[in-house]
């Protein structure tokens, strides 16, 4: 069954060939633009294989989601380890998008979408703040997407297996599980019966946070809904809900495509001409993405004194003279 995941992930080569080209832009731009080792001196995230500290993330929602982020976040401590850990996970997060977007096997709207969240995470890890949490529960929640979308079942069965996929992925990512709920809901109101299963699943990913303060977690009911969307950066709290909306505006996008538009554009899609404006607007549309990001200018200050610390940290003095 993993290997048919897997499968599926890279079967078409145009997806292998986009993926490889992502992965070493964002390698390539991690490495020698951003420098994944001023991302650790910003951040400095605590991490030890201790019982206690790993019980400690253990008793909240999100917690294990923040343990496995500092976990991975000492690969930033090495340069290369770290751009290799951020391009593989920005990859990996647009090869699941893109095979949920293909879930039953839909066609997509344009073959540049699956890319626009990767696009989106490469310059938002730009600025040397934002934890790894944010990219890691994502990819859960597509994960998790991924898995009880492919699964045919009737209405009943299908709220049943919502209940513990949600609860587990709530516990696992906090607030970030709502992205799943989401996405679950956008796909099952175009199905039979839908708006009484995406009600079902409304109700179930408002109760089982609130069931969780009632003494399982010690967490206000109002806080239960926004663990790991409120992330603290350089002293300002920013709720990242918005690159939850993000994900699931495109995966709309797409949905209306495959229900209302697909059949409309088969019957053109021999036409030489549609097939190469369709190709060079997917080409227009990467590079405009990609050009923002290298044209992007981070605050020089910002790395100077991040690469300062980082040598009178280490005793590089000759680099600090």
């Amino acid at each position: 069954m993993v290997k048919m995941q897997i499968k599926s992930l890279i079967q078409s080569p145009w997806t292998t060939i986009m993926g490889i080209m992502l992965f070493v832009f964002a390698f390539g731009y991690f490495y020698w633009k951003i420098n994944p080792l001023l991302i650790y001196q910003e951040q400095q995230p605590v991490f030890f294989f201790d019982s206690l500290f790993f019980k400690e993330f253990s008793l909240s929602p999100g917690g294990l989601l923040d343990w496995v982020s500092r976990l991975l976040s000492q690969f930033y401590y090495i340069r290369w380890t770290g751009a290799v850990l951020l391009a593989m996970l920005i990859t990996l997060s647009s090869l699941l998008f893109r095979r949920l977007l293909q879930q039953n096997h839909q066609h997509l709207a344009f073959s540049s979408l699956p890319f626009l969240p990767a696009a989106l995470f490469i310059y938002l890890y730009s600025g040397y703040h934002l934890p790894l949490m944010l990219l890691v529960g994502i990819m859960a929640s597509l994960l998790f997407a991924l898995t009880f979308l492919l699964k045919s079942a009737n209405l009943l069965m299908r709220i049943l297996f919502f209940i513990p996929l949600f609860a587990v992925l709530y516990y696992l990512v906090g607030g970030l599980a709502f992205l799943f709920a989401a996405l679950v809901i956008v796909q099952d109101l175009f199905n039979k019966n839908g708006i009484i299963a995406s009600a079902g699943y409304l109700i179930l990913s408002a109760v089982i946070p609130w069931i969780g303060t009632l003494g399982l977690f010690l967490l206000p009911v109002k806080d239960a809904f926004l663990v790991n969307l409120k992330l603290k950066i350089s002293g300002l709290t920013i709720n990242w809900s918005w690159v939850l909306l993000f994900i699931v505006l495109l995966f709309l996008i797409n949905l209306l495509y495959a229900k209302y538009a697909a059949r409309r554009w088969k019957a053109h899609k021999n036409n030489a001409s549609i097939a190469f404006w369709t190709g060079l607007l997917n080409v227009f549309i990467l590079l405009s993405c990609f050009v923002v990001i290298l044209v992007r200018k981070n605050d020089p200050v910002k790395k100077q004194v991040l690469e300062l610390d980082y040598y009178v940290d280490h005793s590089q003095w000759q680099q600090v003279i």
